[in-house]
């Protein structure tokens, strides 16, 4: 029996393919939310060009929150 399994090519991962009910593999586990920006913040980002959401998501992950709480 062929091995049944699909290339991604971007990423070069092979990956089972079950058609009988098995889970999804989530290879990019990210959570979607809803956040209210001021549009200036926005638009800075959006002036940098393609990617600009990987970038704000950088700056986002470099913040110290934890520090940055009040009491």
């Amino acid at each position: 029996m062929p091995n049944k399994s699909k290339l991604l090519d971007a990423t070069r991962i092979e990956i089972p393919v079950d058609h009988h009910g098995a889970q999804k593999i989530n290879l990019n586990p990210r959570v979607d939310v809803t956040i209210d920006l001021d549009p200036d913040v926005v638009s800075k980002f959006q002036a940098t060009g393609p990617g600009w959401r990987e970038r704000m998501e950088a700056v986002l992950s470099a913040a110290d929150i934890a520090q940055t709480r009040s009491s």
